[in-house]
């Protein structure tokens, strides 16, 4: 989730933090008039605490993803922009756990799109309302985190629980929780063929297209996501949905991999791979 800009600069700033000093030199002139002495001053310009906050400023609700990314991270931003309220059924106010965004913080994370175009969405300075959701596929379960951009500032606003039942998504979920977990039921649902664009291993630039056999699908992938994953809506409609691709990202290595799915005779199925 995070192929934002500001969080590849934020960590090039903070390297260079050693360096960034003002030296300050004043000449003093003995009473003898025949001495001349240099006193050096050197004071460090910007702390990491005021460059953090310098760019918070300047970029941290320009885009949604560059929000979510200092806000899950940054225990003193959590607590300016959480804004929650009792919901409209009197159950009091959501507590916030403090590993409430662990799952953000793994090896990877995940966005689920339904068409190829909403890639861009992460993209929008206008968007409004986002939605950062923690999907629990054992336990068919969803954690949703609703923001809200009010006068230019993003602020987690609601906490809701929902089943897979509730959400737009159910039928593709419940497929994709029992695909993720069980390797016969994934083998049973791959396409005949499955159409592949990946990188060259041997030269950079170069992408590998074709279609390969189902029996050649496991030496492709690292592994699907699978367990509790994310998901972040900046405006995807799944209802009704006949074609669902994940993006997952690793935060190691910043390798992106896409699964794309298509339903075929009203089942789910594996039809292409990408990263």
């Amino acid at each position: 989730m995070y192929r934002s800009f500001f969080a590849i600069v934020a960590l090039f700033l903070l390297s260079m933090m050693s360096s960034c000093v003002y030296r300050e030199q004043k000449k003093e002139e003995a009473n003898s008039g025949e001495m001349i002495t240099y006193v050096t001053r050197e004071r460090v310009l910007v702390t990491d605490e005021e460059l953090i906050e310098s760019m918070y400023k300047a970029r941290v609700d320009e885009l949604f993803d560059d929000f979510l990314y200092c806000y899950i991270r940054d225990t003193m931003l959590q607590a300016e922009r959480t804004c929650l309220q009792e919901d409209s059924l009197g159950n009091g106010v959501v507590e916030l756990a403090s590993d409430e965004f662990d799952f953000m913080r793994g090896d990877y994370t995940s966005v689920i799109y339904s068409h190829e175009q909403d890639n861009y969405m992460n993209e929008d300075t206008t968007l409004q309302n986002a939605f950062l959701e923690k999907i629990d596929l054992l336990n068919q379960q969803i954690r949703s985190y609703s923001f809200t951009k009010n006068k230019g500032r993003w602020k987690l606003n609601a906490v809701k629980n929902l089943s897979f039942e509730e959400s737009d998504m159910a039928d593709f979920l419940k497929f994709y929780s029992k695909f993720s977990s069980d390797e016969s039921f994934q083998n049973k649902s791959l396409a005949r063929s499955i159409h592949i664009s990946m990188a060259a291993p041997d030269d950079d630039g170069q992408t590998i297209e074709g279609f390969v056999d189902r029996e050649q699908w496991p030496t492709l992938s690292s592994g699907v996501p699978s367990g509790v994953i994310s998901n972040i809506r900046y405006g995807q409609n799944y209802k009704n949905a006949t074609r669902i691709y994940i993006e997952k990202m690793s935060m190691g290595d910043g390798m992106c991999e896409s699964f794309f799915f298509k339903k075929n005779r009203r089942k789910w199925e594996l039809s292409g791979y990408e990263n």
